[in-house]
């Protein structure tokens, strides 16, 4: 089997995983409730009315990768928009005439609102990536539906658009967040491509080690700014070195253009890259 079959299956595998979590949790407060003489009728029901929504879910999907001929791909950005990182992203994604997505954080969009606006008025894409980038695998579902929904409030509000897409803050994605997501419109995004070097590495090895993964389909996943670690102080080591991995990336971001298009390979907005896949 190919890599790129077999991240598919991944990604179909996923999906099932997903949808089985949110059955599996149903499952256990019921099983919860039984074995407790002490609930009675309406506080099962009460507590199975929270596994349950009056709004029709359709069809959302997991995405790894995306199935594809076409010469396309797509780069990703998590957690801004913020000034140190993302002008200089759309300036190297201008000049190499690319595309891409910008999973923005609500509180960084509250707060550089003209940032948000130039990505979308440079024709890029715009998704959810929580209001704080709490990991919601340690988050309760109303914790997870005040993560997306406020999110989603002020992308909506300030940019004026309707995001299509979710990616969950480093690829946690509980049952809930996904039933969620999915109640707000959302397709999920992961990704196939990411650099996996632990330490900060520099601009020529994070881009040898992206460009490896270069190829129809891929998703890849880089930064324009450091999630949580814009709510730690400022001395935080790790804020420190968080901000020092997004530099190297940025800083090498021209570079992983050039590779791209060395093999043929245009970077697109997620919902291009899917729609390639339909043709």
């Amino acid at each position: 089997m190919t890599d790129h079959g077999r991240r598919r299956l991944l990604g179909l595998a996923g999906a099932g995983v997903a949808g089985a979590a949110i059955g599996a949790t149903t499952a256990g407060a019921a099983v919860a409730a039984t074995a407790d003489g002490g609930d009675d009728a309406a506080a099962q029901e009460a507590r199975e009315a929270t596994w349950t929504t009056d709004r029709p879910l359709g069809v959302r999907r997991v995405w790894w990768s995306v199935p594809t001929s076409a010469p396309l791909l797509s780069l990703t950005f998590d957690d801004g928009p913020d000034p140190l990182f993302t002008p200089r992203i759309l300036d190297a994604l201008r000049d190499a005439d690319a595309r891409a997505t910008f999973f923005m954080m609500g509180a960084m969009l509250e707060r550089h609102p003209d940032l948000g606006r130039r990505v979308v008025d440079e024709g890029h894409e715009v998704g959810n990536h929580t209001w704080s980038h709490e990991n919601l695998a340690f988050q309760d579902e109303p914790g997870i539906r005040e993560q997306l929904e406020r999110c989603h409030e002020v992308l909506t509000g300030t940019l004026g658009v309707t995001p299509t897409w979710f990616r969950p803050p480093r690829g946690a994605l509980p049952g809930a967040a996904l039933r969620i997501a999915a109640e707000l419109g959302y397709d999920t995004a992961i990704w196939s491509v990411s650099r996996t070097l632990s330490e900060v590495g520099t601009p020529q090895r994070i881009t040898e080690q992206l460009a490896e993964g270069l190829e129809p389909g891929a998703i890849v996943d880089l930064h324009d700014s450091i999630g949580r670690g814009n709510f730690m102080l400022p001395f935080s080591g790790l804020r420190d070195e968080l901000a020092a991995k997004r530099e190297v990336e940025v800083v090498g971001l021209p570079d992983v253009l050039a590779a791209a298009a060395r093999s043929g390979l245009r970077s697109v907005t997620l919902s291009e890259l899917v729609r390639s896949s339909q043709a």
